[in-house]
């Protein structure tokens, strides 16, 4: 179901409120990419990709979790930070492809495939640059 620009913009003062409420939320900040992926405000929406991804990379380094976090946090989909990645990755992805930026699409895409090799999103965005 495509949003309306009217419920794009009530999306937005929600998702502006929510941060205001907890600043750096990753989750509300990864809905706030695809706001500005279907707005088609692509650089918005990759330098946001971007600061989240480099959270969760920080956050994913082996001193930061103990064993027993690490094994809930994969085991759980919900909290599963790679899983997450890999959402945040296509978004980047499909923003890069959308400004012709095709090397850079094709390295976001090689990440999203290294976590998530079965991806049928990713396998179907990377046919579409190979054709580029």
């Amino acid at each position: 179901m495509e949003l309306s620009q009217a419920n794009h913009e009530k999306a937005k003062e929600h998702y502006m409120r929510a941060l205001e409420a907890d600043k750096g939320n990753e989750i509300v900040e990864g809905n706030m990419v695809l706001l500005h992926l279907k707005e088609k405000n692509y650089e918005a929406c990759i330098n946001l990709s971007n600061k989240i991804l480099e959270k969760i990379r920080m956050f994913l380094r082996p001193s930061f979790l103990t064993r027993e976090e690490k094994d809930f946090l994969f085991k759980n989909p919900i909290v599963n930070p790679y899983m997450f990645m890999t959402k945040i990755l296509l978004r980047k992805a499909r923003a890069q492809q959308s400004l012709g930026q095709y090397k850079e699409a094709f390295s976001s895409l090689k990440e999203l495939l290294s976590l998530d090799e079965l991806n049928q999103e990713g396998r179907s965005l990377e046919k579409e640059l190979e054709v580029n």
